[in-house]
């Protein structure tokens, strides 16, 4: 897709968002497909993040040549909530 940005939007009409860093991006080539990746920190943010989450539908926007526009279905929300939960989990015990 090679975005840019990426919105996500919840029920509330909340939105977050993330400028893509280049050297934070993987892609991994498949037969038949390609398997893109973003990392980003958010240490600070974790509740926040993980209450907008329980206001689904939560949408996903990626911008960038291509602009793709999707509802993310249920196990994938779960899925970035519990991604959430282990970040705080781990944020807290790298605390000196």
């Amino acid at each position: 897709i090679n975005f840019f940005k990426i919105e996500i939007y919840n029920a509330k009409k909340h939105k977050w968002e993330w400028i893509v860093d280049d050297r934070r991006r993987s892609m991994k080539r498949n037969k038949y497909f390609i398997e893109e990746s973003h990392n980003a920190f958010i240490t600070s943010k974790e509740d926040e993040l993980y209450q907008f989450f329980d206001h689904p539908p939560i949408y996903l926007k990626l911008i960038g040549e291509k602009e793709n526009f999707k509802k993310l279905d249920y196990v994938h929300l779960e899925s970035l909530k519990k991604i959430l939960k282990y970040s705080k989990i781990l944020h807290s015990s790298v605390k000196i």
